[in-house]
């Protein structure tokens, strides 16, 4: 799960993670929901790890693409 996490978050740079505009992080999780990983144990907390956000901030973005 994590080297899907990185494939789709590799495109962006490290350093600039936190300042991703808000159609940027609906892009990224539309794309890794896409690709199933929310479907995974831990997908959410991955993904909130290293969009350093919180969980609720991921299922917030997660209900806004759906």
């Amino acid at each position: 799960m994590t080297s899907l996490i990185d494939s789709v978050l590799d495109r962006y740079d490290e350093e600039h993670i936190t300042e991703l505009k808000i159609s940027e992080k609906e892009a990224i999780i539309t794309e890794l929901s896409d690709k199933g990983v929310f479907l995974l144990k831990g997908g959410v907390a991955g993904v909130a790890k290293r969009l350093e956000m919180s969980e609720p901030s991921v299922y917030r973005y997660m209900s806004k693409v759906k």
